[in-house]
């Protein structure tokens, strides 16, 4: 699914709701400021990940720069979400399209498609 950026914010709950991966991607300028508006409308906590562990309690991760992610972090954040039984979602965001990277080698396909479950372009 793909949304345009005219999507009201009143219309960004039930976007949020419907309980996808949502990715970001466009100018860095306005993806800063819809994840922040976008925040609020999460019911999981929200943590935000740059690497390292994951919290073990279901959530939804902020990403603010997913491109940037390596290979190794890839590996932790697609395992994380592969946990059976257990509702955790990842809003990420970045100012490179990720399908290049893909088609490159350089960001995971499996990965990728997990987390363009809904794609909002900014």
């Amino acid at each position: 699914m793909e949304l345009a950026l005219g999507l009201p914010p009143e219309d960004w709950r039930l976007m949020v709701a419907c309980g996808g991966n949502l990715l970001i991607e466009g100018a860095e300028v306005l993806i800063q400021a819809l994840v922040h508006a976008l925040i609020p409308y999460l019911r999981h906590p929200v943590d935000s990940w740059h690497g390292g562990l994951l919290p073990a309690r279901p959530a939804t991760l902020v990403i603010r720069n997913v491109a940037s992610l390596t290979t190794e972090e890839q590996n932790v954040l697609f395992r994380w979400l592969d946990v059976t039984g257990e509702r955790r979602r990842v809003v990420s965001a970045s100012s490179k399209s990720l399908f290049p990277l893909v088609e490159r080698g350089l960001f995971r396909e499996d990965l990728y498609y997990r987390l363009n479950v809904i794609r909002l372009l900014v």
